[in-house]
Parts: C-alpha cells; structure tokens; sequence
C-alpha cells in the first residue's frame, strides 16, 4: 500500500437502544449512530482532500495513470461487543479495487432482488435447544461454558456432514460422532448409547422449543413485502423442514423456496446449491443477498457461488480461507437496517 494509504479505528460508547442510521460513502453503505453520521463523513471528505492533494503535488496521480474516482475506497464495519460498545471501523484504500477478495470486500452496486437465508442458527438461535438437550442428558453446562460447547459441536458437526452428505457415512453415524467428539474436547467422554439419548432430546426440543424472535419476525415481513426470499440449509429434508413448520416459517416461505441438501442431491459450501436457489427463485447469485452464520458453509459457500454475502456473526467465530463477507453483522437488530439501506441505494 502507497504511502498516502491510511487507517483509523474508532470506538464510541453508545446506549444499547440507540438507532443505527444507515449513511452512503462512495456508494456503499455503512450504519452509524445518528450522532456520529456527521462526522465519520467529516472524517472521510478531510482525509479524501487532504490525501488527494497531497498525490496531485507529488505528481502520483499522473505517474499512476489512475482515475480520481476509483482512488479512494471506504469499507466500514459495525461490530457488536459486550457493554454496548460499538466499534467503526474505516479503511481508506488508495489504488483501484482488484481481484477477486477486493471486489466482496468493496461490492458496489448490489441489487437486491433476493434475500437467501440459511436456517440454523441463523433465523432461529440454536444454542437454546443444544443447552437444554445437553444439560437433561449430559449434564450440567456449568464450569463448560455453554458458548464454548456449542463452537465446538458446530465444528464437528460441519466436519462430519461432509462425509454424510457424500455418503461416506450415515446420518445416524454423524450424529453420534459429533457429540461424542464436543464432549471429548472437553474431556467427557460418553456411550454411543447416551449419544443417541442426546440426539432424541435435541430433535424434539427442535420440533418444540424453537420459535422466532419479534426481531426476525419484522425482518421477515419486510423482506416478503419488498423482495423474493428462500432458505437454503444443509440436512434431511424431512428434518430441516420440520423445523422450518415448527418456526412457523410456512408464513413466508413457501416449499418450494426452501432448498434443503438432503432432497437437491447438493449442499453448502458448493456453489451448486447457491446457484440452484437463485435460479429457482428467477435470479443470478449476483442479484441476491444471502444472510448466514456458517463462515465455511454460508459465507464461504456463497463467495464461492459469486453471491453478495451478509454475514450473521451471532457467535464472534474466525472467518475461513475463502469467507469473504460482502457485510457483517452480529446483531439480529442489524440486519433488516442494512437490507434496507442496500435497497435504497440501488
């Protein structure tokens, strides 16, 4: 990076029922508090002037051939963390945006024609139903930390699916494995018997004591009244979609705008099933938005599909080799604002 490049982190304390205000720079959008809109776009037009003037005088501009237009690139991020803090991060980028990771990075003009969202852990929180099978069956959670266990599981899981998907082994397999692998991590180590004991209680506590939050709710009404929407979720068929009912999900979506790996023969991360949905829902991967969780199967799998990807970090895990997301977010609260503004700003 040049010298003119440069880079400012900033953190505001900011109340926890504080509106966020989606604002436009260069064409993409970011959300801020309304207190702070005015000057984060004071911060950027000084440093554009000031970085600007400064290439001109030194004669960069010409020895680089490079239109003033494309030079300066803002990407801003909003991240929740503990106590209310928000953090906004802004890169300034001198140069045109190239290659592959730079064009996720600094999408513009995304059309939002679709709205693509995984299931688990996505709309609904799926550590609710895991606690609770875990605790009736394995014990209590207390001293593991609930969030470390469930990390865990997710990755075994992930891990496992892989080879079920493929047929390598069995789904009733799978499901024993992985919950004998979380447990081994943390040094509990329990019967293929208790294993399937776990599994029973988990599936019914996902046929019964799953719901939608009032937040998802009003996301999902939006999106029904103002864009075309499907889920696309790795698992059984009969499985995933009897979660989708208990959710009551039927409301918006629905059977056939809900993709599930177990009945297409294709699953995430591949890029088949993003394509597929997209299709089926009279779009290209470049016209939807998909919103998930997963930072290999979801923001992984629809990078790799070329699809504009909002990523749910509900758990504040590390992103993979390849997951690139287009935003982030880690608030259910945040994600109809930014649908919102990416919509506007077509």
């Amino acid at each position: 990076m040049p010298a003119g490049a440069s880079s400012r982190l900033a953190m505001r304390e900011m109340p926890s029922s504080a509106e966020l205000a989606p604002i436009d720079v260069d064409g993409r959008c970011i959300l801020a508090p309304p207190c702070e809109v005015g000057g984060l776009l004071g911060l950027h037009a000084r440093l554009v002037a000031a970085l600007s003037l400064a290439a001109v005088v030194r004669g960069v501009m010409d020895d680089l051939r490079v239109d003033l237009s494309s030079v300066w690139h803002t990407h801003a991020r909003l991240l929740s963390r503990p106590r209310d803090q928000m953090i906004v991060q802004t890169d300034v980028r001198f140069g045109k945006v190239t290659g592959k990771g730079d064009r996720y990075l600094f999408q513009e003009g995304v059309r939002v024609d679709v709205v693509l969202f995984d299931l688990d852990d996505t709309l609904y929180d799926q550590v609710m139903p895991f606690e609770m099978a875990f605790s009736d069956v394995i014990g209590p959670v207390d001293g593991l930390g609930v969030s470390e266990l469930f990390h865990a599981y997710k990755h075994h899981s992930e891990e496992l699916f892989r080879a079920s998907a493929d047929g390598t082994l069995a789904i009733e397999r799978m499901r024993i494995l992985r919950i004998q692998r979380t447990c081994t991590d943390f040094g509990i180590f329990i019967s293929s018997k208790t294993a399937e004991a776990f599994q029973q209680a988990y599936t019914w506590n996902q046929y019964h004591a799953i719901t939608l939050t009032p937040t998802i709710r009003t996301l999902l009404m939006w999106c029904a009244d103002n864009v075309r929407i499907g889920i696309v979720t790795n698992g059984p068929d009969a499985h995933q979609r009897a979660k989708a009912h208990a959710l009551g999900l039927d409301e918006w979506f629905s059977p056939e705008r809900v993709f599930v790996s177990g009945a297409l023969g294709m699953a995430k991360p591949g890029a088949a099933i993003f394509h597929h949905a997209a299709a089926a829902l009279g779009a290209t991967a470049g016209d939807c938005v998909y919103v998930g969780d997963s930072p290999t199967n979801d923001v992984a799998g629809a990078c790799s599909a070329g699809m504009p990807v909002m990523w749910f970090d509900r758990r504040g895990n590390p992103l993979v080799a390849g997951a690139r997301p287009t935003w982030t977010v880690s608030r259910e609260e945040e994600i109809l604002p930014l649908l919102q503004a990416i919509r506007q700003g077509e």
